[in-house]
């Protein structure tokens, strides 16, 4: 066989082995199940750390308290960018937005609890407070529903 024969036989060879390799990919539905559980793993940790933290609020410097807080609201943000960075598969969809606007929600209220206390402003971190327990019911729910249907994809 000639080159000139030999390189569009290649070709063709190489193609098909490309549009085979792609169609074993992995599915929406593979990806997210893999890709889901570490956040919400991450997710329960930081909420365990942000309730250690007003347990033992008065134990605390309002600089410390700061400094605590506007680190929880910064990974807060982090994995709220990282959870809508996923593409959900159809039906899950809505069930995740729900839980970013939660977890926005969390983060504005993690941020005024670390104001207030660069501030030392005790009524607005009551406010703040009050917030965040408020939306962190909303967070909690919306992670375990959205957690619930990963299970069971």
């Amino acid at each position: 066989m000639s080159v000139g024969r030999l390189l569009p036989a290649l070709l063709v060879a190489a193609l098909a082995s490309v549009a085979i390799a792609g169609c074993g990919g992995e599915t929406t539905e593979d990806a997210y199940k893999d890709d889901f559980p570490p956040i919400n793993r991450k997710l329960v940790a930081l909420g365990n750390q942000v309730g250690n933290s007003i347990e033992n609020a008065g134990k605390s410097t309002n600089q410390k308290l700061a400094d605590d807080f506007g680190g929880y609201a910064s990974e807060l943000g982090e994995l709220k960018q990282q959870l809508d960075d996923l593409d959900p598969p159809d039906d899950l969809s809505s069930d995740q937005d729900a839980l970013v606007s939660a977890m926005d929600a969390v983060q504005g209220d993690l941020s005024g609890i670390s104001t207030a206390a660069k501030q030392g402003d005790p009524a607005a971190a009551r406010d703040a407070t009050t917030k965040l327990i408020r939306d962190s019911e909303k967070l909690r729910d919306g992670r375990r529903k959205l957690a619930a249907a990963v299970g069971k994809l």
